[in-house]
């Protein structure tokens, strides 16, 4: 087991998130939009296809499809959990030499789909198993999610994303340019080394 210096980057629990505030400083509930939010862009990214003599045709679902399909709200909110982990991810910087961990690749359990496209990506593409294995995680879905939610250990996948970034193997670029460090300054002005 390795210390990380008290170093958390993650709460403990994925689902205790702080309610937000609104401009006039009022609570914002926001579960319910995010979760239609995330579910208005797997209805624009989830496609089935259709074979044709032109190579096949794409018909997205609508929100109110998906709904109608994923009616279950705690597997709703683990889905939403997972793309903001996977959000998260894709948003990082990795050295050329990274290594997904073992602890990343085994908590993610993908589903038929995901192993089909997993099998192509390992055979066809030479992919390494373990890369193949998180780009599916990445890309959520196509015509059907690439990853078995109800297995897939998301708690985990925090814990390893919270490693890497203890261990400085997953960075962030730094995207507030000075507007952090000004706004800090202005703060703390009569900390100020003169």
């Amino acid at each position: 087991m390795r210390a990380n210096d008290g170093l958390d980057v993650f709460p403990s629990t994925l689902h205790s998130r702080p309610p937000t505030r609104s401009p006039d400083g009022g609570k914002v509930e926001q579960e319910l939009p995010r979760i239609m939010c995330v579910l208005l862009a797997v209805g624009m990214t989830t496609m089935s296809m259709r074979s044709n003599t032109l190579g096949g045709t794409m018909n997205a679902r609508t929100v109110e499809q998906l709904k109608t399909e994923y009616v279950d709200t705690e597997w709703r909110r683990t889905f939403v959990d997972f793309a903001d982990l996977m959000d998260l991810l894709g948003d990082c910087i990795i050295d050329d030499s990274y290594v997904v961990p073992d602890r990343l690749n085994d908590a993610i359990k993908l589903s038929e789909a995901g192993q089909v496209v997993l099998d192509k990506l390992t055979r066809k593409e030479k992919v390494n198993a373990k890369d193949g294995r998180l780009m599916c995680a990445l890309t959520l879905g196509h015509s059907d999610l690439l990853v078995d939610l109800n297995a897939t250990d998301l708690n985990e996948i925090a814990a390893a994303i919270n490693g890497e970034l203890v261990d400085g193997a997953l960075k962030f670029p730094f995207i507030l340019g000075r507007s952090l460090y000004d706004a800090f300054a202005a703060q703390h002005d009569s900390e100020k080394i003169s």
